[in-house]
């Protein structure tokens, strides 16, 4: 799957280059079955590393409202657009993906800084 952002219709406001790259390796890195979108088990999966509640139910009831074409599965572009509202501040009771966007909004949009660790380990 390519993942191209104009191809989603993601705002060029929303994110940097370098931000919309980063969010692809999160997106890929949560979509466990390389199926192209997340499921409730793989939303639960991601709630479990963001600390957040993460029983099935309460995954089950996230999706139900970051889903926006309520498919019952987290596409990439629904993935960026929950991305972009926290960035935003735009959290309501989507505190909890904040963690999310904290390197991301730590990204310069260049940078001649060496490559962090965190970086580095990172799948591509």
């Amino acid at each position: 799957m390519a993942f191209h952002a104009t191809h989603w219709s993601i705002p060029a406001q929303d994110f940097t280059p370098l931000e919309f790259e980063e969010i692809v390796d999160l997106f890929k890195e949560f979509d466990k079955d390389k199926s192209g979108y997340i499921d409730e088990e793989e939303l639960c999966e991601m709630m479990r590393a963001l600390e957040m509640d993460h029983s099935l139910a309460k995954a089950k009831e996230m999706m139900l409202e970051i889903d926006e074409d309520g498919s019952g599965e987290l596409e990439f572009g629904e993935f960026c657009a929950l991305l972009a509202k926290v960035k935003r501040g735009d959290v309501g009771n989507l505190h909890g993906f904040a963690k999310l966007t904290e390197d991301i909004k730590a990204t310069p949009v260049r940078s001649r800084r060496p490559v962090t660790r965190l970086q580095q380990t990172r799948p591509f």
